[in-house]
């Protein structure tokens, strides 16, 4: 990991020797999340061969699948943003509105899943803060020497297309250093050119997201990479049952030589399928039939079926998570609940990762406004998150129906619990149930509210 920011002087070779390796990895993965395994598994085509040196490889799009997931259920039933006060609350929803944050959170969730972490940059164009998800792949961070997991600074980096320049931002708390120069074979040569600007926050205007950052790791793990030898396996066993069918349902002919014509332009006897055809058999000639053998498909789909087993098992995932439900087992929203153990405690750890970030991306856009444009600062935010499920309306308002005729909740609690009211919405509905008389039940009736 870089420690320093000498990789940016004129004589050293561009990228990085250092971050090849994690470029290589983003590259890869993209190609795995654009269903493109051809150059990711080259050696594949030698497995599915056909024999007309032609191949057919069936790829299973399961990456994309797999990140559009985890941002589906950490961001598909949107979090709660709230401030200390009412004034804050204001300028906080007018905030997440303006720089369209749950958007960019979305990206981000899918750049986590894919590259194992995501990358916030802050500007302000003068009219609204933004706040914007970049690819990894220009993102170059510096380490402190003493604590990896520390960042001193962060280098957003990109070539020119003819790869002749190289442009560089290095953040750093309250400057940003603008960094052009030229690039020959690879190799960065002077002059170069700087320019500073000066921020008025204290902080880098990169905001740093790890997905299951490790001791060793700091910078995250991918989803990809332990699954990608399932995935490589479940592709090449597609792609053979696919070349076995189409085998089956054009398979060689064999029979007497009678059923062969002599072709004078070639010179060879061939076989013209062509219109009907009689055959003269002799006694003792075999008859025309068509040559087909057992494929083993039977087992194939048993092998197909144990690796979709273990590509469920380690990407924390279920058939439930992707609609693959039987029948009776998910009657109810606890049950599937349970179905859903795994994946909702990877939802967990993800909104775990994800929430620093977007609190601090928030403070620091409402810092830049308020220095920008005079605007209030936002002191804190707090973020609810949901649990990406469909709600069973009906299970849980009698659960909330039976703990308030037992006396456990009061109806305040129980309203809250059941339409998720902020204070103001609650107070009024409390009034209404009041005028109405209907306060003993939180379902505003007699104890038989719910109903079929």
């Amino acid at each position: 990991m870089l420690t320093d920011l000498t990789f940016l002087n004129p004589g050293n070779r561009w990228p990085p020797p250092d971050e090849i390796s994690r470029l290589q990895t983003y590259e890869q993965n993209l190609r795995l999340f654009n269903t493109d395994p051809v150059p990711t598994y080259p050696e594949l085509q030698r497995l599915v061969k056909r024999e007309d040196y032609s191949y057919t490889l069936v790829a299973v799009g399961f990456p994309k699948r797999l990140s559009t997931l985890w941002a589906d259920l950490v961001l598909g039933e949107p979090p709660r943003f709230t401030a200390p006060i009412p004034e804050e609350q204001q300028i906080l929803d007018a905030l997440l509105v303006s720089t369209n944050l749950l958007h960019e959170a979305y990206k981000a969730v899918i750049d986590l899943s894919r590259y194992g972490h995501a990358v916030f940059k802050l500007r302000h164009d003068g009219t609204r803060p933004i706040i914007e998800v970049i690819p990894p792949g220009l993102w170059f961070p510096v380490a402190s020497p003493q604590n990896q997991a520390e960042f001193t600074a962060h280098v957003l980096a990109f070539t020119s297309p003819d790869k002749t320049v190289l442009h560089a931002e290095v953040h750093e708390p309250g400057r940003i250093t603008y960094i052009q120069a030229p690039l020959k074979d690879g190799t960065i040569r002077p002059p170069v050119t700087q320019r500073i600007e000066t921020t008025p926050v204290d902080e880098p205007l990169v905001v740093f997201v790890p997905n299951l950052p490790t001791s060793d790791n700091p910078l995250g793990n991918d989803d990809y990479q332990d699954i990608d030898p399932l995935l490589q396996e479940i592709n090449v066993r597609l792609s053979q049952i696919s070349r076995i069918l189409d085998k089956h349902a054009d398979p060689h002919l064999a029979g007497p030589t009678s059923a062969l014509e002599y072709d004078e332009a070639t010179g060879q006897y061939i076989f013209r399928t062509s219109g009907s055809r009689y055959f003269p058999l002799q006694q003792g000639d075999p008859e025309p039939k068509y040559i087909t053998w057992d494929g083993q498909l039977s087992a194939a789909f048993e092998e197909l079926d144990r690796l979709m087993e273990l590509l469920y098992l380690v990407s924390e995932t279920s058939p439930a998570a992707f609609g693959q439900l039987k029948a009776g087992l998910a009657e109810s929203g606890s049950a599937l609940k349970r179905l859903m153990m795994a994946p909702l405690r990877k939802t967990q750890r993800i909104a775990s990762h994800l929430e620093p970030a977007l609190r601090k991306a928030l403070l620091l856009a409402s810092q830049l406004d308020a220095a920008v444009r005079g605007m209030p600062v936002i002191t804190d935010v707090h973020i609810t998150w949901q649990d990406g499920l469909p709600a069973d309306e009906r299970e849980e308002a009698e659960v909330v129906t039976r703990l308030y005729q037992s006396g456990l909740i009061s109806t305040e609690a129980a309203l809250r619990r059941l339409y998720n009211l902020d204070a103001e919405a609650l107070e009024a509905e409390l009034a209404r149930l009041g005028a109405a008389g209907g306060g003993g039940n939180p379902n505003g009736g007699g104890s038989n509210a719910v109903q079929e």
